[in-house]
This record gives C-alpha cells, structure tokens and sequence, in this order.
C-alpha cells in the first residue's frame, strides 16, 4: 500500500488499491459473487484448473443465473464480511467497557481510547496492527 495511506486506510483507499493492483498484475477477478460449488478438473492432480459456479450477488433478480469458470486459481476471500468467532470467556458479561472484535476496529481516536488502557487479545496480523495503532493513537496497550 502506498505510505500515504493510514494505517487502516479508508474503504474508498483499499477499494482504489486493490482495483490497481488487479489492473497492474492483469488479473480477471470477479466480486459480488457467491460461490456455489469449486472443485477441480483432475481431482487427482493437485496442480489442474479449477471448475467453479457462481452467480453474481449484484444483479437484479432476474439476472443471477449461475455461470461456471474455468481458472488456473481460486481465492475465496470473505475477510471481514465474514462472521466474527468471539469465544465465550467466563465472567465476561459483568465487564462494563468496551469490548469489540478487530472487524469492528477503525482506529484508537474513532473509539475514544485515548489515555485509556486497552488489553488487545491475540498476536497475530491483526492483534498486533492494532495494538501498534492504539499505540500511535495514545492508548496504554497490553497485548
């Protein structure tokens, strides 16, 4: 991403810089879609082509026929339009703060935390982007 950018850069960036990427790289990448069934020309070879249907979740009704796709690649991916997993902890519904998971995050003065102490659960990509950003955005963070 160009260093202009956020670190959680807007919809309308990330939007802009994936439709360059796609434009640079020449890739043929179809959104929108639901993806009703995928498997493989050879089942057997783990390198063959991919079979794919889909349909076009942005079309009018009368519109969203099914079509199959022959492709060299399938990436199916949701990211943070799919359901957030929150594990149930005990006690956690006496807690009285703000409890959100890092789908709903925008960033450390959207929320307010500021000055605040702020306990950011997991270490992975996105624990640790967003700890470094409340970080910036003055929070007191235990990761």
């Amino acid at each position: 991403m160009p260093d202009t950018f956020p670190t959680f850069p807007s919809r309308k960036q990330f939007a802009a810089y994936l439709e360059g990427y796609k434009t640079a790289l020449g890739l043929k990448v179809q959104t929108c879609s639901l993806v009703k069934y995928a498997e493989r020309v050879d089942a057997n070879d783990p390198h063959s082509a991919w079979l794919v249907t889909v349909c076009n979740l942005a079309a009018k009704e009368k519109d969203k026929v099914e079509k199959r796709l022959k492709c060299k690649h399938l990436v199916m991916a949701g990211g943070v339009y799919g359901d957030p997993m929150i594990p149930s902890i005990a006690g956690s519904s006496e807690y009285k703060g703000l409890t959100i998971h890092s789908s709903r995050y925008t960033n450390g003065t959207d929320l307010g935390l500021r000055a605040r102490n702020v306990l950011v659960v997991g270490s992975g990509n996105s624990g640790t982007e967003i700890a470094l950003d409340l970080l910036e955005h003055g929070a007191v963070v235990t990761l």
